[in-house]
């Protein structure tokens, strides 16, 4: 794990472990469950100044449950669906404002019999929490839809008595997911008792609430909804008051209101200590190549460094080239790579460091920017660059590389000045760097390159200054 210091109050887009970098930590908590529109300001952090070697990371959690469905009117109503339940974590910086809304709990159906309202969605910054549907009305049989219009459980049927009966047990509105689950069934209970809970929520839904029995009057609202670990979802719902989410209970007279949603924030402001002092990249003109150079203070459990490439635009970074790291230091450790694979036509090739530790964990640096020149690339297959030279690195390259298929290749060197020279290698690296060690020996002049590879054959003027 290392880190890159731009100043001391720099916000990262990541989140670390307390046990090894939390040097300094606040928490508080704060909570909307008002239904309506509120507004959220990152407080200013007041705790003690970051150090020469520290940085300062603000950060908030927040948990955005949808408001729960209302019961369904009749004999056999379902439960409403319970809220969705979201939770997202963003690096903030002071002063920062979000707006956000509670969710209404959807009303129980009155009058006749039918479905309950949906709740309305709860939302923060943007994000959407779902509401839970309403429960189903009606007869036995008709379960309350769950938080995204799935089917709520079927009313149970007792072990005896006649077919009426089975009106007296109302299905529990399910909890919703992203992938479709019913709720469990209603439990029959008798005459004049209580409706069976609702069923489990899934992935994060809470679970819809009881359906009441025939005769018992309006459902109270259930507490499906409590999924805040977003894991398997909410608690099972049961017929009390829901305010948390949970769907209403579905009733013979009529259905409970859904409970409201809920928007917790957690404010989190933390001191880390910082690994990187340096960062730079710069251009080669001898070698045509990018120097990327870092220095770290400190590692802990620093695997390797992988150096990524931008062309042109900040955007669709590639892997060029991995270095080792110690691992483990409390002294200064530098590192170096030369990115040597250019493009010919030139611009401006963008850079960042990809530290990632033993455990997989990652972490980018800043981006940092080198601008190439072009080597005026013309028609041909090959191309030696810089030319003109100044006795510096002379290097040959592709230009189209269609043309080539690993073939060996030969170059003769010809010159008025001087014998002609035959260079020999299997790859074109290796018979770049014969050739520049060749006319970095040789006097000033024009020379001619006599390309071949396979059966193919191409010149080059080259002129050394």
């Amino acid at each position: 794990m290392v880190e890159f210091r731009i100043n001391n109050r720099i916000v990262f887009l990541l989140v670390f472990t307390l046990a090894y970098f939390g040097l300094s930590n606040s928490i508080f908590a704060q909570l909307y469950n008002s239904p309506g529109t509120f507004t959220y300001t990152v407080p200013t952090y007041s705790g003690p100044d970051p150090g020469p070697n520290e940085i300062l990371e603000l950060s908030i959690q927040v948990t955005i449950v949808g408001a729960g469905g209302g019961g369904g009117r009749g004999n056999g109503a379902g439960g409403g669906g319970g809220g969705q339940v979201i939770t997202i974590t963003r690096i903030v910086n002071e002063g920062d404002v979000f707006n956000g809304i509670v969710g209404t709990g959807g009303a129980g159906r009155t009058g006749s019999n039918g479905v309950g309202l949906a709740g309305s969605n709860s939302v923060f910054d943007g994000i959407v929490a779902a509401g839970g549907s309403g429960g189903g009305g009606g007869d036995a049989g008709n379960g309350g839809n769950s938080g995204n219009g799935n089917l709520g459980g079927t009313a149970a049927i007792p072990v005896s008595g006649n077919a009426s009966d089975s009106r007296n047990s109302g299905g529990g509105g399910g909890g919703a997911a992203e992938i479709n689950g019913n709720g469990a069934n209603g439990v029959w209970s008798g005459n004049n008792a209580n409706g069976g809970n609702g069923g489990e929520g899934i992935d994060g839904f809470g679970g819809g609430g009881g359906g009441a029995s025939k005769g018992q009057g309006n459902g109270s609202n259930g507490t499906g909804g409590q999924g805040f670990d977003g894991g398997t979802g909410g608690s099972r719902g049961v017929a009390i008051d829901a305010t948390n989410g949970g769907g209403g209970g579905g009733g013979g007279n009529g259905g409970g209101r859904g409970g409201h949603g809920v928007v917790i924030i957690t404010f989190q402001a933390r001191i880390l200590p910082v690994k990187y002092t340096s960062f730079q990249a710069t251009y080669n003109l001898e070698n045509r190549a990018s120097d990327i150079t870092w220095t770290t203070a400190k590692e802990w459990e620093n695997s390797h460094f992988e150096i990524e490439r931008a062309i042109g635009q900040v955007k669709d970074f590639e892997l060029v080239g991995t270095v080792e790291g110690m691992g483990f230091s409390d002294e200064p450790i530098d590192y170096a790579f030369s990115d040597k694979k250019l493009p010919l036509t030139g611009g401006v090739a963008y850079y960042r460091l990809k530290q990632v530790d033993f455990n997989g964990n990652f972490q980018y640096s800043e981006v940092l920017s080198v601008r190439i020149p072009s080597t005026q690339v013309q028609s041909g297959v090959w191309r030696a660059y810089p030319n003109p030279s100044k006795g510096q690195r002379l290097n040959l390259d592709l230009v189209n590389i269609q043309e080539y298929n690993n073939e060996p290749i030969s170059v003769r060197i010809i010159s008025p000045l001087a014998e002609n020279f035959m260079i020999d290698g299997s790859n074109i690296r290796d018979v770049s760097d014969k050739l520049s060690e060749k006319i970095q020996s040789s006097t000033n002049g024009l020379y001619i390159l006599e390309v071949y590879w396979g059966q193919k054959r191409e010149y080059i003027k080259v002129l050394k200054n």
